[in-house]
């Protein structure tokens, strides 16, 4: 049982268990098809060969002789022939069953490789069924949908997630049938050993037991059932056998109630909407019937003689309200091949569709539109009372073999001859979306009344689970692909807000799968936009940019409600809060659904909070700072408002009360941090780390609780999901890094699950938990959700790459959206590790990265300096420094707050690089300055020129304290010590700068000076720790 549990949440399909050879045969099978690596995948894709055992079993079954033996005949092990032809028949049809399912499981092994298919691919199941193309159906309301097929047991699974509410198992042969009542409230299967059962859907679902959610479960005689039917007051069952014969069955007493004796064997039938007559179709006759409920008797018998040359080929479609009958022939005709028949008038209107070739015909749930699919490779849409085409749907390469049409008409999917999905918008004729992953022709397709899901199925019982709500974010991204910054999602919509390159924010809207720009903001000055927020009330949004800005705004209209400019510095990251003491959420600057807002700068650790209630003001409730000035990595605020923790790149971690603004406590993790958050319930801290690793605290107190090890590296994102019942805990921790995300189980503490990013030399994504999950290479992007155990893959052709734009500058991107507001992860390769940064013409001579590498400055010929982003690879600034002379060296402080350069005009000049204004202009220096360096306390300054001067600034107040004849020649390269205590002008040479200071100029000899070597680079070692060759003078 234990056994048979694992395999229903993993997603595999238990086969039948017949007597004898069929169940050693099937056992071996199941256990060939289960992962064997560490990997766990499901099936090799794409090799196109049987495992060893499934071989055997076939090769035994090709050898099969009446009477064989223990190690596998036609009857089992020890078994003696009987004869009898119920003997016979039961071992026949036991062999074919057999057959089927080695035959699917043959097919499977081929599925499913798609490196070289395009859409997107969402959660994989198994469900073959000895009818091709049936085994699932979907509930009226699109919440539920049924597996069933091979195997006793049915698997009522959630369309939400694709897992599975409930195992269905009262049965002993297999369900060949079922289907859900017109409210979705009960389910009615039929069986081929002649049983008819009826469950409870909510019942089965909270977990009852199988006795209490089983309503009925009544034997109808010898017979296997093919058909059934519950009617509308949900007291009777229409059952319908291999024969054709229709029996009506009592629910409650479990007795059969009428049989209807029509003149043919049945093969569909329908109750009417209030249950008092019965639509039965024939089989081979092409014949209409309506029958009285309560007397069984034939009210009226329809033929349609001119199809008769087709009838076996033919096929039939009853609208919900059984008012009208389609009947068509799915094989070429020279006359008309449809026929409409309307049970109310009893008459009928005949049409020639598709050229004369069907393949599949079906209502619009309202009736009033009927579509057909052909051998044209089109889909065409027909009123129902007129007969006369309303569209035509055109974009298939093959024959389309079903069609499925929404509730309110306006889309429809559809599933052709060579595996392709559409999903179309019926108004406009179009095609909105172009799913690929079958390899084998889709026979069905069914979508969720709220169209946020899709379920396909192809005739080797493969299939799958579409996310089609989560697709809006691809669409999305495509748009400027390469110039993403940030993005967030609006609570309960489909609606997302997006930071560009250029300084834009736009909010986009999607509707089924067509999306629109609905606003578009400009309000950054052309500077990259750093990060996004929105409220969880959807109303607000605020954005960040580089230069300090953040902008509030209305969801709604894009009107602006305030600009915040307390800060200078970047802010790279918003959020927002649940309550009314506000804070926020990552380090720049977050804020609150009752409206308060916080900001932190990253370089001088200040922490800035507003109140929304009063942005005219734009006054700051509390203006923090994180001691020592540290870096501020990342930031977070607890649910209700009342502490905001600080990660800094030092490993600290630091708690501040939003109500006094006071420091509460400090946490020393010794690793530089990535992100820090708090959990659901506020009670725990997690901090990401650029080892890897995940340290959780108590947030009152500070205690370490536990220390997950595991992501390969740098972690990027954490966030909680799910809820432990009883306990008000979160149930699960999720931590991302550029390679996987991992899932760790916090009740057992310990990891869960694993989902690798990278792929394997077959093109897929192996997942060591996750065995019924197929993933596959890909060139674009992929959006991963841990919750739902299942992937989306976005292979089509980007104009610009998206792995190239900032969002993706650590390889992952965590967001909250779909219709069931899921967080999810968004993952693409970079197309390339080489970027250039165009702007720069001049002849560049000196480079420099700032503290945080977030911007590159350089130095030309020409006298310039030009300042790049380097996340988003853009140019930020460019301007003169040095008029007609080159820049010999450029260079950040250490806070990065200012650029200082030197030139051969024999100038050090001090600039406020986002002004680019002069700050000083130091002058002294005879000939061109070559080199200049700053001590890291910011507190000395060292130049050196051609003539083998240096000169030693004081870089507080900018005047100089010593000249030193260090070189007879130039001098190359110069460094100062972090503290200024000591400046290396040449490779052996190290000068104290407190002797010097104290001494009168010294006139080292010449030897002493040229002893000294050359060289174009110098690197300082620890002032406290000099190496034996370096003693201080």
């Amino acid at each position: 049982m234990a056994e048979k549990d694992a395999d229903v949440e993993n997603g595999r399909v238990a086969g039948p268990r017949p007597a004898g050879w069929a169940s050693a045969a099937l056992k071996g099978l199941r256990t060939s098809l289960r992962p064997q690596s560490g990997h766990g995948e499901l099936l090799e894709a794409g090799n196109g060969s049987c495992h060893a055992s499934m071989k055997s079993s076939i090769s035994r079954v090709a050898s099969m002789k009446p009477g064989a033996s223990s190690t596998g005949g036609l009857m089992g092990p020890n078994t003696v022939f009987s004869g009898g032809a119920e003997s016979i028949v039961s071992a026949v049809k036991s062999m074919r069953r057999a057959s089927m399912i080695m035959q699917h499981a043959h097919g499977g092994n081929n599925a499913p490789a798609l490196g070289a298919k395009s859409g997107s691919l969402a959660s994989y199941f198994y469900a073959p069924h000895p009818t091709p193309g049936t085994g699932i159906t979907i509930s009226p309301d699109g919440d539920y949908m049924i597996r069933f097929g091979y195997g006793p047991d049915m698997r009522l699974m959630r369309t939400s997630t694709g897992s599975v509410a409930a195992t269905l198992s009262q049965s002993v042969g297999h369900v060949r049938f079922a289907t859900f009542s017109s409210d979705g409230e009960y389910i009615v299967a039929a069986t081929d050993d002649c049983r008819l059962l009826v469950w409870n859907v909510p019942l089965a679902v909270s977990g009852g037991r199988a006795a209490k959610s089983l309503v009925a479960n009544i034997d109808v005689g010898l017979e296997p059932l093919a058909y059934c039917l519950l009617s509308p007051n949900k007291q009777t069952v229409l059952s319908c056998d291999d024969d054709g014969q229709l029996e009506l069955w009592s629910v409650k007493q479990g007795v059969m109630v009428r049989r209807f004796d029509v003149s043919f064997a049945a093969k569909r039938a329908r109750f009417s909407p209030d249950g008092s007559h019965i639509i039965a179709c024939s089989d081979f006759d092409i014949q209409v019937a309506l029958c009285n409920v309560e007397t069984g008797e034939v009210l009226h018998a329809e033929t349609f003689d001119e199809l008769m040359e087709c009838r076996n080929k033919a096929s039939y479609c009853i609208s919900e309200d059984g008012s009208k009958v389609l009947v068509y022939v799915t094989d070429h005709c020279y006359s008309y091949n449809v026929a409409i028949f309307d049970t109310q008038t009893l008459s009928f209107q005949k049409l020639m569709v598709s050229g004369g070739s069907l393949v599949h015909a079906e209502f619009s749930e309202d009736g009033a539109d009927f579509v057909v699919t052909g051998r044209d490779d089109k889909i065409h849409v027909y009123d129902t009372v007129t007969g006369t085409l309303v569209v035509t749907l055109a974009g298939h390469c093959s024959d389309v073999l079903y069609c499925h049409v929404t509730s309110d008409r306006r889309h429809a999917i559809s599933g052709d001859n060579s595996g392709h999905v559409m999903l179309w918008d019926v108004d406009r004729g179009e095609c909105i979306l172009r799913m690929q992953a079958h390899h084998a022709p889709v026979l069905w397709c069914g979508i969720t009344k709220d169209c946020s899901r899709a379920v396909t199925l192809d005739n080797e019982g493969h299939a799958y689970l579409w996310f089609l709500d989560a697709q809006v974010v691809f669409d999305v991204l495509r748009q400027q692909s390469d110039q993403l910054c940030c993005l967030d999602m609006v609570p309960g919509t489909q609606s997302m807000v997006v930071g560009y390159s250029d300084g834009l924010v736009k909010c986009w809207r999607s509707s089924y799968g067509a999306i629109s720009m609905h606003w578009s903001l400009n309000k950054h000055d052309g500077k990259a936009i750093e990060c996004v927020a929105v409220s969880p009330n959807a109303q607000l949004t605020a954005s960040a940019s580089q230069s300090g800005l953040i902008v509030v705004a209305q969801v709604s209209t894009g009107a602006v409600l305030a600009e915040l400019r307390e800060l200078s510095s970047r802010v790279t990251s918003l959020a927002f809060a649940a309550d009314s003491s506000g804070v926020g959420h990552f380090h720049c600057a977050l804020l609150t659904p009752s409206y308060t807002a916080v900001a932190a700068a990253p370089q001088d650790g200040a922490i800035v909070v507003w109140s929304t209630a009063t942005l005219s003001t734009q006054a700051p409730l509390h203006s923090l700072r994180v001691p020592g000035d540290a870096e501020i990595k990342t930031c977070a605020v607890t649910t209700t408002g009342s502490m905001l923790v600080a990660g800094c790149t030092n490993g600290c971690v630091y708690a501040f009360s939003l109500h006094t603004g006071a420091l509460q406590y400090s946490l020393a993790t010794e690793v530089p941090l990535r992100t820090v958050i708090f959990s659901t319930c506020g009670k725990l801290i997690a901090t990401g780390a650029a080892d890897g690793n995940v340290r959780l605290f108590d947030a009152h107190t500070g205690a370490l609780k536990n220390y997950f090890v595991g992501n390969a590296s740098t972690l990027n994102t954490l966030f909680f999901q799910g809820t432990i019942v009883g306990q008000g805990m979160d149930s699960s921790l999720v931590s991302v890094c550029a390679r996987q995300a991992v899932t760790w189980d916090m009740a057992k503490g310990s990891k869960s699950k694993v989902a690798d990013f990278l792929a394997d030399l077959n093109g897929l994504f192996h997942n060591s938990t996750m065995s019924n999950r197929m993933f596959v290479n890909h060139h674009g992007l992929s959006l991963f959700d841990p919750l739902l155990e299942a992937a989306l893959y976005d292979m089509r052709e980007y104009e610009k790459h998206p792995g190239d734009s900032f969002l993706f500058r650590d390889g992952t991107a965590h967001i909250t959206g779909g219709v069931h507001h899921q967080p999810m992860v968004l993952f693409t390769p970079p197309s390339t590790t080489v970027h250039m940064l165009v702007g720069e013409n001049g002849g560049a001579r000196s480079l420099d990265f700032s503290a945080d590498g977030h911007m590159l400055i350089s130095g030309n010929l020409r006298g310039e300096l030009t300042i790049f982003n380097v996340a988003h690879h853009t140019q930020l600034y460019k301007w003169t420094a040095h008029k007609r002379s080159a820049i010999t060296c450029v260079k950040f402080t250490h806070d990065s707050s200012a650029v200082y350069s030197c030139g051969e005009d024999c100038k050090v000049i001090l600039w406020d690089w986002r002004t680019q204004s002069q700050l000083a202009l130091l002058t002294g220096h005879q000939a061109p300055v070559t080199s200049v360096d700053m001590s890291l306390n910011g507190t000395v300054m060292v130049s050196g020129d051609k003539d083998g001067m240096l000169i030693v600034w004081d870089a507080v107040v900018l005047v100089p304290q010593q000249i030193v004849a260090a070189h007879e020649g130039p001098v190359l390269c110069c460094s100062v010590s972090p503290d200024g205590s000591r400046v290396r002008p040449a490779l052996t040479t190290l000068m104290s700068l407190s002797a010097l200071l104290s001494t009168p100029l010294p006139q080292p000899p010449l030897a002493t000076l040229m002893s000294t070597l050359f060289t174009s680079e110098l690197l300082f070692h620890n002032p406290t720790q000099p190496p034996p060759s370096l003693v201080p003078v």
